[in-house]
């Protein structure tokens, strides 16, 4: 759980960072990335449990 919770807390860096450095289309990337990447372990996570 620990390397889970720091991947999800370097992307929400990198979204903070973005958004502060005032780079919208790097925080736009960031997001897409983020949200990617969350749907894509949720998927890892039914999958494993059978779902």
């Amino acid at each position: 759980m620990t390397r889970y919770l720091q991947k999800v807390a370097r992307e929400h860096h990198q979204i903070v960072t973005a958004i502060e450095g005032r780079d919208g289309a790097a925080a736009r990337r960031a997001m897409a990335r983020h949200l990617t990447r969350g749907r894509d372990r949720y998927a890892s996570l039914v999958s494993s449990v059978g779902g």
